[in-house]
């Protein structure tokens, strides 16, 4: 990286922190196995916030197996992630996500909105994803625009997407926090 000032990432208190994950899981974590499970896995996020949106968006709704998969995902880091530049416990957070997005055109509209960088614009990715036919039962412009339009960007680390739905297509674009970007580019050129 050729920055020339080191900017301290801010870290939430503990308390903060659960706080967070309770609330973007949608939780209360009454059952005391899960909430164990759940406390666990919130301080792996270490603090950082968009790792505790992230994480606490992938699992909300699930199953306590689920959560104890998680856990042990975050346990192992990737060896990728000391190469990226981006925190541990953010890099694991966003492979866990991402390997939670429901469905493979939705994990392939992620990687190419890396690709295109922090402000991509929905027409390029209708363009793209259209030429490298990353939707089935696709055959038009149109039908491409509206499957792009009707994913589920809501889910786990989609809604790092910040869209902007209400805007014209042509001028729709989404951006996102330099992590997850950082991640993409990484996971697509695996």
């Amino acid at each position: 990286m050729d920055a020339k000032k080191a900017l301290p990432i801010d870290v939430l208190e503990e308390i903060e922190a659960w706080n967070l994950f309770k609330e973007t899981a949608e939780n209360d974590f009454k059952d005391s196995e899960l909430r164990s499970v759940a406390t666990e896995v919130a301080k792996k996020c270490a603090g950082l916030p968009v790792a505790i949106v992230t994480v606490a968006r992938a699992l909300r709704s699930k199953e306590l197996y689920a959560w104890k998969d998680a856990l042990a995902q975050l346990q192992r880091p990737s060896p990728s992630d000391m190469q990226s530049g981006v925190p541990a416990a953010v890099y694991s957070a966003i492979e866990l996500s991402y390997n939670n997005l429901k469905s493979e055109e939705l994990k392939q509209t992620f990687l190419l909105c890396g690709l295109l960088g922090h402000n991509a614009r929905a027409e390029d990715l209708v363009r793209y994803g259209m030429g490298l036919r990353l939707f089935e039962n696709v055959d038009t412009v149109e039908d491409t625009r509206n499957r792009v339009l009707t994913l589920d960007y809501r889910s786990s680390l989609a809604s790092a997407l910040k869209t902007n739905w209400g805007a014209l297509l042509p001028h729709l674009s989404m951006s996102w926090h330099s992590s997850v970007k950082r991640w993409s580019s990484l996971a697509w050129r695996t």
